[in-house]
């Protein structure tokens, strides 16, 4: 499984094309054994020799066997964070020039963090709204790319994922006092920050590997800084939450075919219980914990009452309504966010899109990357 923004092909002699944060990217690839080997390639740069417009989103490619590669690059979809009640209404909108966007709401429900940046860079920020007043200011300024933005439970510190050492670490910056980057976490492989746990002790996080695929860490926020595995398995176990009062966590597994969102408890257990009837992705809690939000592989946004005592139980998923998400949507990327008290979402939507038709063509691409 790779992470990607767009289609992916196969390419001979061995690789799968795709793009990713704006950039074109080259996965060496087995075709016999269906298994990808090593980290991605950016071959951005290459390109942008011969086309200025390779910084903006690829949708289509194409390759043929005698190194001849087409692309067709346009504008990437221009995003907007909206408001919705539960039974659908737009009561509100954020506009936002950035094609990424991963909302994330914080616990007092008064600041909103995104990643975002203008639609002609390839790099991404971390960026701080003020919900009253919409007022904006922008916490990372590294050239590389900053994003997927995780809050404390105080609020005052954020976690986020940056490639600025060449594969997408872990970093934690205060919110509320100027500050430098504090790297956190830094290892061979890209990871993704999903969740911190109400008490402060651990964050949630995935990483990945050949033989695994997406697996979910956890990495202890004080003390030795020592990750541990907490789901790890030939599946893709993706996004895992944290109940707020820290006994469950709820995340997506594809173990059965397809995603379905899963609960166990914390530390895990053997015992596991099924949410979603229809398969699922990006579980988020209400901040109280009686009620559980995911999305359904339709795009609807789903809600399942929950009663958490000594074992867990989920009433029956109702879908609240459907999510018009971008072209790219899957369950990699964070297309919506909660309030505290579960009555408006904050959705990753669509605001318009372009109709550019310009085909480049390269020939003997693979030269290019030896």
């Amino acid at each position: 499984m790779i992470r990607a923004d767009s289609n992916a092909i196969y390419a001979p002699p061995g690789y799968l094309l795709f793009a990713r944060d704006a950039k074109l990217m080259a996965q060496t690839f087995d075709p016999q054994q269906l298994i990808t080997r090593g980290e991605p390639i950016s071959i951005t740069e290459h390109f942008e020799k011969l086309s200025p417009t390779i910084n903006q989103q690829v949708f289509l490619m194409t390759s043929s066997e005698n190194g001849i590669l087409a692309y067709h690059s346009g504008d990437p979809e221009k995003t907007r964070l909206q408001w919705f009640d539960r039974t659908g209404a737009q009561i509100g909108e954020i506009e936002s020039d950035s094609s990424n966007l991963s909302p994330a709401i914080s616990p007092d429900g008064t600041r909103l963090a995104f990643d975002g940046g203008s639609s002609q860079m390839s790099n991404q920020d971390v960026w701080l709204m003020d919900l009253a007043s919409g007022i904006k200011s922008q916490l990372t300024t590294n050239p590389a790319t900053d994003w997927i933005p995780v809050w404390s439970p105080d609020g005052n510190r954020i976690i986020f994922a940056s490639n600025r050492g060449g594969y997408y670490d872990l970093y934690l910056k205060s919110t509320d006092s100027p500050s430098s980057d504090e790297l956190l976490f830094e290892s061979k492989t890209n990871k993704t920050p999903y969740d911190w746990s109400q008490d402060g002790r651990y964050l949630t996080f995935s990483s990945s590997t050949e033989k695994t695929g997406d697996d979910v860490w956890v990495l202890p926020v004080k003390g030795d800084l020592e990750p541990f595995s907490l789901l790890q398995s030939e599946a893709n176990e993706l996004l895992c939450m944290f109940s707020p009062n820290g006994k469950w966590i709820a995340y997506s597994s594809d173990e059965s075919g397809r995603p379905q969102i899963y609960v166990r408890s914390f530390p895990v257990s053997e015992s596991k219980w099924v949410v979603s009837t229809q398969g699922g992705y990006q579980p988020k809690w209400r901040r109280d914990g009686q009620e559980l939000f995911y999305l359904g592989p339709d795009g609807k946004l789903i809600s399942a009452e929950v009663k958490s005592g000594r074992s867990f139980e989920a009433g029956v998923p109702r879908p609240l309504f459907r999510l018009k998400t971008p072209q790219a949507a899957g369950q990699y990327d964070r297309y919506y966010a909660v309030t505290p008290d579960g009555q408006r979402f904050l959705v990753k939507s669509v605001a318009e899109q372009t109709n550019s038709t310009a085909i480049s063509i390269v020939m003997n691409w693979t030269a290019m990357i030896k």
